[in-house]
């Protein structure tokens, strides 16, 4: 029943050390100029405007779902995401991979392979209709002979 839904939600709720749900989402991944305020559990005084630091703080405090770093350099953990808002300076947890933070570089596609073109009897770069990704050219290119077309 409802009743009992909400008292199951509101113990769960009370019960103390309890991994938080949001803390398996933890990410080093940062967001500049951004705050996500309230819910705060504790902070550090870091001296230094220091992501790996602050991640590591949230990944070590189970309560911890995402940390912000404020000039500069207090690391707060904080239990939940709360609003994101404008904060210059302030460094925050991506809480949304690729879509507004920042996003690794894609890999570059490896270059395509060298192709290769007989060339009288020479094998030599180049596409032609017949071309060869070997750089013998398979050994196909004729032997140089004069007056043969």
């Amino acid at each position: 029943s409802w009743h009992s839904h909400m008292l199951l939600l509101v113990t769960l709720a009370t019960i103390g050390g309890n991994p938080n749900p949001l803390h398996a989402n933890i990410s080093c991944t940062a967001q500049h100029d951004v705050d996500h305020k309230y819910n705060d559990i504790v902070q550090y005084e870091m001296g230094q405007m220091n992501v790996t630091k602050c991640c590591a703080y949230c990944r070590q405090d189970d309560r911890c779902a995402i940390w912000v770093i404020t000039p500069p350099g207090k690391c707060w953990l904080k239990s939940s995401y709360g609003v994101p808002t404008t904060a210059p300076g302030t460094i925050s947890m991506c809480t949304v991979p690729g879509d507004v933070c920042p996003t690794p570089a894609p890999t570059p596609p490896p270059p395509p392979p060298q192709h290769y073109i007989c060339q009288g009897s020479q094998c030599v770069p180049g596409i032609g209709r017949v071309s060869y990704f070997d750089p013998k050219c398979l050994g196909l290119c004729p032997n140089a002979t004069v007056g043969k077309s």
